[in-house]
């Protein structure tokens, strides 16, 4: 009598696994090409500002959310390289927005979103062409120049068989934004 009270656990089991593994996924984490936790600063002439930082970005789509201490102004930004929409903590939200107007309007930068998703792993995108490249010892590619930003990159840490930096440092004129990277997780094909 306890057998098949056992055998009909494992079939209940068996079936809502392959039942919840089949539910359609609306997480964006779950098919990221990586995600980046940390910090994040940004200073320009007039302004500084520092925040936590939690970037999942998949393909050409991407997903930050940015906050204060204690989740205090809380902002996520989510789209791809041509349209966004951002949401503030007090309930704002904007759709449909251009992501290099807001980079052009907030942070007075102008490059397109999509290289920065490149560019946060430590290497130039495919065009226009990068120059300046400098390496370390161990080859690491420390700096480069691209789309008139100057790029920097150190404490470089294996992270699932690639080396990736975990400082990372953009300039443009006045503007520099600097990312510390405490955690990556990488979904890259290798």
């Amino acid at each position: 009598m306890n057998i098949p009270k056992l055998l009909l656990i494992k079939l209940f089991f068996s079936f809502f696994v392959v039942s919840c593994s089949s539910l359609p996924r609306s997480d964006p984490a779950i098919n990221a090409d990586f995600i980046l936790e940390g910090r994040i600063g940004i200073r320009g002439v007039d302004r500084a500002t520092n925040a936590s930082i939690r970037w999942v970005q998949y393909e050409n789509n991407f997903d930050m959310v940015l906050w204060g201490p204690l989740g205090q102004g809380k902002t996520r930004l989510s789209g791809d390289s041509s349209l966004m929409t951002l949401q503030t903590a007090d309930g704002g939200r904007l759709e449909g927005v251009v992501p290099d107007e807001i980079l052009q309007r907030h942070l007075g930068i102008s490059a397109p979103i999509d290289a920065f998703s490149v560019w946060v792993l430590g290497r130039p995108t495919i065009r226009p062409l990068a120059e300046g490249f400098e390496r370390d010892e161990s080859g690491d590619l420390i700096s480069f120049n691209q789309l008139g930003f100057n790029l920097a990159y150190s404490d470089f840490r294996v992270v699932e068989g690639q080396r990736l930096p975990h400082r990372i440092i953009c300039s443009e004129g006045a503007t520099r934004i600097t990312i510390l990277v405490k955690r990556w997780t990488l979904m890259l094909a290798q």
